[in-house]
Order: C-alpha cells, then structure tokens, then sequence
C-alpha cells in the first residue's frame, strides 16, 4: 500500500469519527432539548402540583428509556464499526504482507537472472 494510500485512508477514518461525535453530540442536544422544552411546558402549565409532578415523573421515565435504547443503538453500531475496522486492518496488513513477498520473489528473480548473464 502506498504511503498515499495510508494517508487517505487515515483521513477518512478521521473523518468517520468526527461524524460520529458530531452524531452523538446532536443526539444529545435533541434529547437534552425535548427534555428541558418538557420540563419548561409542564411547570408552566395550569395544573395541581400533584399531576405535575406525576407528568414530570412519567415524562422522565419515557426519557430515560429513549436515552437508554439510543445508547444501546449507538453501542451497537459502534461495535460492528470496530469488528469491520480489524477486518478491514487485517486485510490491509495481509494485503502488504503478499506485496512484500512478490517484492521478495521479484528481486531474488532479478538476482537469479544476472547472476546467469554473468554466467
């Protein structure tokens, strides 16, 4: 693999993981967002101090299990993301590995032919 090669190649991984921390970080905006918009609408709202208080319980709870799934989501695919990461590593290595080896056997055939001509 040629050393231009390697550089896109670690760009583009860069690039990856700065899209996924722009994900999370929206992510969490938008929920963080929804929860203080609730929260606001609800102490605002023209109801007992009981039944807001049970909203406020019932919209936390509904929170928390959103936030709980999306972690689960996001571990999830950052899981499959590092398994095709290795494979994709693996490949590349094995890749250079046969590079050098026909690297090897073309220069030991160059040595075997001058060694011939000299002959």
């Amino acid at each position: 693999m040629k050393l231009s090669d390697l550089l896109e190649q670690k760009r583009k991984e860069k690039a990856k993981k700065e899209k996924v921390k722009n994900t999370k970080i929206a992510t969490t905006s938008v929920v963080l967002g929804a929860t203080v918009g609730a929260i606001g609408a609800l102490l605002l709202a023209p109801k007992s101090g009981k039944d807001t208080r049970k909203v406020i319980s019932e919209k936390s709870k509904k929170v928390a299990n959103t936030v709980s799934e999306k972690v689960k989501e996001t571990k999830g695919a950052l899981d499959n993301k590092i398994i095709n990461s290795k494979e994709n590593i693996k490949k590349s290595l094995l890749k250079k590995e046969e590079n050098n080896e026909n690297i090897l056997l073309e220069e030991n055939n160059l040595d075997s032919e001058e060694r011939k001509d000299v002959e």
